[in-house]
């Protein structure tokens, strides 16, 4: 967890700093150096594509909460949370930190709250067994920190990089990025620690968290089911405002944003383990 932070703090550094250099916030300028066209449009597509992905899986995990915490079918979830993401993204990126600003501080305080009630409670029994087997793409800690901090960091360029350039100064955009990454780093221990109480309950979950809170108490499980949905939301919109900034401007850039979005919500019903 602490690799994982230092990586995180070292990259956002560096992409507050390129991006004050280059004053653009599209993805291939900002993370590949040099002049070479071909090299920069290769990266920004690259990029958007494991961006895509991103909101496949955000998708397919929205799904699998309304599946595991309310019985109701996957795709419920997943078109819900498409369609939103769709809304917010439109609007650019003022309605996203508009919405952003508020989701974010609520997210923290309640799962920081629940998490330490889950710590301090006695669990209840369960019969969800299954032997636990490390990734084979993650089979010791170091490599799964930095695979953790690769998945993360593709949505938060972009959105770092915009908010850099909409920042009152270099120093206001730093300790804004500093400060998201400390956080970030407490909250993966924080999880860690949760998660590692019954690792043989984590692995037969598709989601471990909201499992935990069920397991002490339906309040917990309440109270950690709507800060959750919200940081799903807000992952899948930051993601996919990274994708769209590749989308050319016109007049059927909303009509491509639409029906893209509405093919990672396919792709998501294969199911978030799966995905």
């Amino acid at each position: 967890a602490i690799l994982s932070g230092l990586i995180f703090i070292f990259v956002t550094y560096m992409t507050v700093t390129i991006t004050k250099y280059v004053n653009t916030n599209d993805i291939g300028m900002v993370v590949m150096p040099g002049n070479n066209k071909v090299l920069k449009e290769l990266t920004g597509h690259f990029m958007a594509l494991a961006l895509y992905t991103a909101l496949v899986m955000m998708s397919a995990a929205c799904g699998a909460f309304f599946y595991q915490q309310y019985g109701l079918p996957r795709f419920v979830g997943g078109l819900t949370l498409v369609i939103l993401v769709i809304i917010t993204v439109t609007g650019g990126f003022q309605r996203i930190s508009g919405i952003l600003k508020y989701i974010v501080p609520l997210l923290i305080i309640t799962v920081v709250a629940v998490s330490c009630y889950i710590l301090i409670t006695p669990l209840k029994e369960t019969s969800f067994k299954m032997t636990v087997v490390p990734s084979p793409l993650a089979p010791n800690y170091y490599i799964a920190a930095v695979l953790y901090v690769c998945l993360v960091i593709l949505a938060a360029i972009p959105i770092m990089a915009t908010a850099t350039l909409y920042a009152k100064n270099h120093k206001t955009a730093l300790r804004g990025t500093a400060l998201g990454a400390v956080i970030f780093t407490l909250l993966i221990l924080l999880m860690i620690y949760i998660i590692q109480m019954d690792p043989e309950f984590s692995q037969a979950m598709d989601m471990p968290m909201p499992g935990y809170a069920k397991r002490t108490s339906n309040l917990a499980n309440t109270l950690y089911g709507l800060p959750l949905l919200l940081a799903i939301y807000g992952s899948a919109t930051t993601n996919y405002y990274a994708v769209t900034t590749r989308f050319k401007e016109g007049p059927y850039k909303k009509l491509v944003t639409v029906l893209v979005a509405l093919s990672a919500f396919g792709a998501g019903l294969f199911g978030f383990t799966n995905v």
